[in-house]
């Protein structure tokens, strides 16, 4: 009997290595494609064929966002959300230890709304555009930031778009959770859930359902991993919160080095991402 325990837990420990190894080469090859904001076909092009390739029905809006939708199970009705824009160039990952470098704004987001689709689940998927309102330039020799000219000095013009799609639709996801990184928090803590979208000033916090997160809490609880739950500025689940009738959760990953080409995370925080997701996509009650 416990020779058979320690052979399961032995190939549950090799099959998850791989998935992770299969996690890091997507991460790669995202981490490495150019997408600044306004100039993200070439990532939306080989994000939509990986959608496809999970019979998923795409859609790209007028905007540029690309909406994925299974055509079966109540899963659909949960919306995970991810934005595809970088603020500077593309950059490949180093994996050293248990730490993650490169690009990962947002393409660690992207790379664990894949994995989770690898692993069988079905939610819808928006991928969204024009989530950063910087662009990274050289000057002298150094990385410097310039503010982007904004489309009608809006912030965030993707994720705005899909959320006044969204209003229109009869029928909506009951739940949207959006998949970033954050530099609030500490690497290798665990992930970040917000309880508010906002600056951190009085009276300008605007607070997630707390009926919803206690839900949450309830079903990521058992699992016994290390969540914060913090008051912060979530872009786009900013923007998705103005949609009546869907509830939205805001979770990231810890990075240093925000906002540079070797943003560093810790591979044991998106494991555990993973992990929470999986469960509230398998649990959550509409």
């Amino acid at each position: 009997m416990k020779n058979n325990l320690e052979q399961r837990l032995l190939s549950d420990k090799i099959e998850q290595e791989k998935h992770m190894e299969e996690l890091i080469r997507n991460l790669d090859v995202l981490s490495s494609i150019d997408s600044f904001s306004t100039h993200e076909d070439e990532i939306r092009a080989y994000l939509k064929e990986i959608l496809e390739k999970f019979e998923m029905k795409c859609e790209v809006d007028e905007k540029g966002n690309l909406w994925g939708e299974s055509e079966k199970g109540k899963q659909k009705n949960i919306l995970v959300s991810a934005h595809m824009d970088k603020v500077g160039a593309g950059n490949p990952v180093a994996h050293i230890g248990n730490r993650l470098k490169g690009r990962l704004d947002n393409a660690l987001g992207l790379s664990i709304i894949i994995e989770l689709l690898k692993n069988g689940l079905k939610p819808s998927v928006l991928f969204t555009v024009e989530e950063e309102s910087d662009y990274e330039v050289v000057r002298e020799g150094l990385p410097a930031f310039e503010e982007r000219e904004l489309p009608n000095g809006l912030y965030h013009a993707g994720a705005r778009f899909a959320a006044e799609q969204l209003v229109k639709q009869l029928e909506k996801p009951s739940l949207a959770i959006v998949v970033d990184v954050t530099r609030m928090g500490k690497v290798g803590d665990g992930p970040i859930i917000y309880t508010s979208s906002g600056y951190k000033k009085p009276g300008t916090q605007s607070y997630f359902s707390p009926k919803i997160l206690k839900k949450i809490a309830k079903i990521i609880n058992p699992l016994g991993i290390g969540v914060s739950y913090q008051e912060g500025n979530p872009n786009d689940a900013t923007e998705m919160a103005s949609v009546p009738g869907m509830e939205i959760l805001a979770v990231e990953i810890p990075v240093i080095n925000n906002h540079t080409a070797n943003e560093e995370a810790d591979l044991g925080d998106v494991e555990k991402t993973i992990k929470i997701l999986t469960s509230i996509i398998e649990n959550f009650e509409f």
